[in-house]
């Protein structure tokens, strides 16, 4: 796993760093076409993955029960691929105007009728499983599960969710008490607490895989 030493993980220089290899990869294609004596084509920059997962929230919002009772946990679902992954829609929560923040950059009155989003890594397991040292994965009760509380839900619903944590088995207490080592800032931490809690504690310190032997 990364080292943490002098890493910048700052949104504003991520949408730099994307913007600038955007426009060179434009000016280069732009280049070829004016030598070709071809039109310039339109490019477009691919959307975010923050972006689905607002639409996945926003999709969950409108089918759940518009008149919710305390009765009823509403619960997003993502398969999520490796530690990498899920590290990247960590940050879509989380991150600075992450969608569970207090300055979301999205309206968190669209997805307030969502009450927990839960990381499984079910698509890294399915996914050319053949090719892994994986055992007993099929089952989402085997799989590195991750469940997030959404702060801006309708109601509390707190023994409900209480409930919901205790039947489906996942990490959720450990990663919340787990703290990324070295004395980086902690918005650094941030940017890696998925693939340290992964490799640092439960791979080197419990021996627990859910992501193949290595």
């Amino acid at each position: 796993y990364p080292k943490l030493d002098n890493f910048n993980t700052s949104p504003q220089l991520f949408g730099l760093i994307r913007q600038q290899a955007f426009e060179t990869i434009k000016n280069a294609l732009d280049e070829n076409s004016a030598r070709s004596g071809e039109p310039n084509q339109e490019h477009l920059m691919s959307k975010n993955m923050d972006n689905n997962l607002k639409d996945f929230l926003e999709s969950a919002h409108q089918k759940f029960n518009s008149t919710p009772t305390e009765n009823e946990i509403n619960i997003l679902l993502v398969g999520c691929d490796d530690e990498e992954d899920i590290q990247n829609w960590y940050n879509y929560l989380w991150a600075e105007q992450g969608l569970f923040t207090s300055k979301p950059f999205s309206n968190s009155n669209d997805f307030n009728n969502v009450d927990l989003v839960v990381y499984t890594n079910q698509y890294f397991i399915h996914n050319s499983f053949s090719t892994k040292k994986l055992k007993e994965h099929w089952s989402i009760e085997k799989s590195f599960n991750l469940i997030f509380k959404n702060p801006h839900r309708l109601l509390n619903k707190n023994k409900g969710i209480e409930h919901f944590m205790k039947i489906l088995p996942n990490c959720t207490s450990e990663f919340n008490n787990y703290v990324v080592p070295g004395p980086a800032p902690q918005e650094v931490k941030d940017s890696v607490v998925i693939r340290y809690f992964v490799k640092d504690y439960l791979e080197k310190t419990k021996g627990r895989y859910y992501f193949g032997e290595r």
